[in-house]
């Protein structure tokens, strides 16, 4: 089984804070990149996986590099829609179009490729675009400022409560640009059943992910982020009709996305 990889965290984490010099005034955070503005990204992710079904545990490492884009369509005061497209070297792009709540942080997926979500992986793009996306206070905070986490998900891979809780660590310049830290500590349970060519395959358990990312406070967009995601699953394999008994085992994942920034644009790209 491929692993589910959160490659998206970064990139669609794309809020941002009012800009503010003095550390000890309150500061808001909120998207607000202009429609048309786009940002690329490089997205190095690095999984290991380890399967324990039958005979000794099967162990899978796995490097790989995308090249991303970020393109916002439309921004109002409520909703802001963004295209997100991931590309690795000799394969097709993969097209996500977002939507997300400036303020709340809230995300749906609309499209992807025109193919259900469901169609891209084990565990599904949409948790991690939730994941990134909806780590906000809602409310104005100080450097030092913490805040619950605490969201029920409607995804099309299933529901599920986010739990946790957010920080905001330090605004500083770097470069002429004006960043600030977020650091946030999530989990959320994971009670999936798929249909695959082996048969039916159900993982439950909980994935839990620690992110830190810098936003240039501009605009709201990202600059740099890193993640990791580990979780250990039960594993139940029921084979097709024919009289087999389930399989019963674990999968346990760790998953490590970082995310840098490596162009900026304000206006859309001549292939959008």
């Amino acid at each position: 089984m491929r692993s589910f990889r959160p490659l998206l965290t970064g990139v669609l984490a794309a809020v941002a804070l009012a800009p503010a010099c003095n550390t000890t005034e309150r500061v808001d955070l909120l998207f607000r990149a202009p429609e048309g503005s786009h940002a690329r990204y490089t997205v190095a992710v690095d999984s290991e996986v380890i399967t324990e079904l039958v005979g000794p545990p099967e162990r899978t490492r796995e490097r790989v590099v995308l090249a991303a884009e970020q393109l916002v369509l439309a921004l109002t005061d409520t909703e802001a829609d963004l295209r997100i497209s991931m590309t690795r070297a000799g394969e097709r792009p993969r097209v996500f179009e977002v939507r997300l709540d400036p303020r709340g942080g809230l995300a749906e997926i609309d499209r992807v490729e025109g193919l259900p979500v469901e169609a891209l992986g084990e565990l599904g793009p949409s948790r991690l675009i939730l994941l990134a996306s909806g780590l906000l206070p809602g409310r104005p905070l100080r450097v030092g400022g913490e805040w619950d986490i605490e969201r029920q998900l409607e995804l099309p891979e299933g529901n599920g409560r986010l739990r946790g809780t957010g920080r905001l660590m330090s605004l500083r310049v770097e470069g002429g640009v004006d960043l600030a830290r977020v650091r946030a500590e999530t989990s959320l349970p994971v009670d999936r059943t798929l249909t695959l060519p082996e048969g039916r395959v159900r993982l439950s358990g909980t994935e839990s992910t620690t992110a830190t990312l810098d936003y240039v406070i501009d605009d709201g967009t990202v600059q740099r982020a890193k993640s990791i995601t580990t979780g250990r699953f039960a594993l139940v394999v029921t084979p097709p009709a024919g009289g087999l008994a389930p399989v019963e085992g674990h999968l346990t994942v760790r998953v490590e996305s970082t995310t840098s920034r490596t162009s900026t644009a304000t206006t859309p790209p001549r292939d959008a």
